[in-house]
């Protein structure tokens, strides 16, 4: 039997036990793409011309993709679903009301409304208050909205942070209409001008909503199983693969779904990436190869040509991978290796815009034309060599670095600030080195078309091409809705 005939035959036995489950024409609880923003467990499909998915997640939390929008109903108001961070557990809408106006009068009722949800606001939301059209009084001494005022009338409106409000005038009193709106932060400190000139753009970006991590939730995923939420008892279920349902995991069960999502610690592993297991099976199958990532006691790690990095993140809606080189990880003082920097040929990676390089000299002989501090922590006592670090191409001159010096190393590091100082740079690299870099991976257009008419996107390494494995055993070279190959 061939390799491709073998491999095939896996995943169409993969395909008839996940119908086992009870489902007739798709996996429970699957994952579902609207444009760039991942619908999945704690949150659902809520199609309103179709049965919903109510069973997969958490009441309330139905997304609707709507014209290639992602929406999500808050008692009775829509917002537009910007992202969802899986890792981080934080959900960014924009009112649909004011999306893309360039200035928008927010409703009195704009303020959302959380109760009997399990969301809260975020540390990095800040309160915008307006008040409208307010009779005009001396006590006033800020600026009105321009782009608010009603041409002919006396009346104005104005907007603040939330509780600094001017003094000496009664704004509830003498204002028809307040508002309060949550927005992202800002800035520590704004004036007033500022807050004018910029309330619009903020409410274009929306705000954040955190929302808590399942307990149960988690137990079943990391046994293999799907959670779903029973509406009718309130509670979670874990649903196994064996058609057993569970109230917390599937421990017992002998036998899992190929190509499903695992939890190592906050890091949910899936496609493009999938399971590398040493001691046993991997699910190459799964996922691109190079994507493999080891899950060694509770950290997830993944090997790029021979060197290991903790997988601090992985953000599905954005496409990017934070790494941190684990030999460097938790030390105040690390001394880079010469092949620190990651090489990624053959992989579909590449650096990311945020990134900034290091580059570090290692045991330069002394010579009075240098003219910046050496590294403290990272000298030999006794020798006259020191070590220097430097943003990358932003060396002193006078000085030949890579010929007066035993050893060279480059280091990427998420970009730290625009400007900044030697002296800052060395009290800094340790902490920068520790928080890693980000790598953006290209998003696979083959595979997106694939789960977006319920199939499961593969990798066929032995061909070197994708494949769409459905749910009635067929498979396909884009999507289920295309004749078998």
């Amino acid at each position: 039997m061939s390799q491709i005939l073998s491999y095939l035959l896996i995943l169409s036995f993969f395909f008839f036990f996940i119908n086992s489950l009870g489902t007739n024409s798709s996996p429970l609880c699957q994952s579902h793409y609207c444009s760039n923003v991942i619908i999945r467990y704690p949150f659902w499909v809520h199609n309103e011309s179709a049965s919903d998915q109510q069973y997969c997640g958490y009441p309330g939390f139905g997304i609707m993709c709507l014209n290639g929008t992602a929406v999500l109903e808050i008692h009775g108001d829509r917002y537009h679903v910007k992202d969802i961070n899986y890792a981080d557990y934080t959900l960014s809408l924009v009112d649909i009301d004011v999306s893309n106006q360039t200035c928008p009068r927010p409703r009195a009722r704009h303020s959302v409304s959380l109760e009997t949800l399990p969301l809260k606001y975020s540390s990095i939301d800040l309160n915008l208050s307006f008040y409208f059209n307010c009779t005009s009084d001396p006590a006033i001494t800020v600026p009105p909205i321009p782009c608010l005022n009603v041409n002919g009338s006396y009346r104005h409106s104005y907007v603040f942070v939330e509780n600094h409000e001017t003094e000496g005038y009664d704004w509830s009193k003498n204002c028809e209409e307040k508002a309060v709106v949550t927005v992202r932060h800002i800035q520590t400190e704004i004036n007033i001008e500022d807050l004018i000139d910029r309330f619009g753009g903020a409410m274009n970006d929306g705000f954040v909503l955190d929302w808590e991590r399942v307990k149960d939730c988690v137990a079943c995923e990391n046994s293999e199983g799907y959670c779903g939420y029973n509406a009718t008892a309130e509670e979670f279920l874990c649903f196994c693969n064996d058609g057993s349902t569970h109230r917390n995991s599937c421990k017992g069960t002998n036998s899992s779904p190929l190509c499903q999502s695992h939890y190592c610690s906050n890091v949910i592993i899936r496609y493009p990436f999938w399971v590398h297991n040493e001691s046993a099976s991997d699910q190459q199958y799964c996922g691109y190869p190079g994507f493999g990532i080891m899950c060694l006691n509770g950290t997830a790690v993944l090997e790029i040509h021979g060197d290991r990095y903790h997988v601090k993140d992985i953000n599905y809606a954005d496409y990017t991978l934070s790494l941190v080189d684990i030999d460097v990880s938790n030390q105040t003082c690390p001394r880079p290796r010469a092949r620190h920097s990651v090489s990624l040929e053959t992989l579909p990676l590449k650096y990311s815009s945020i990134d900034l390089n290091l580059s570090f000299y290692f045991n330069c002989t002394s010579d009075p034309a240098i003219t910046v501090p050496p590294i403290p922590c990272l000298n030999v006592n006794g020798s006259y060599r020191h070590s220097y670090v430097f943003v990358e191409n932003h060396e002193t001159e006078g000085y030949d670095w890579s010929k007066n010096c035993e050893e060279k190393a480059v280091v990427t590091v998420r970009h730290i600030q625009t400007e900044i100082n030697i002296e800052d740079l060395i009290d800094r690299f340790g902490g920068a080195m520790n928080d890693g870099f980000v790598l953006d991976w290209e998003r696979v257009k083959d595979c997106v078309a694939c789960e977006n008419s319920e199939g499961y996107c593969g990798y066929n390494a032995t061909a070197e091409e994708f494949l769409c494995f459905c749910n009635d055993g067929s498979t396909h070279r884009n999507s289920c809705k295309e004749k078998e190959i």
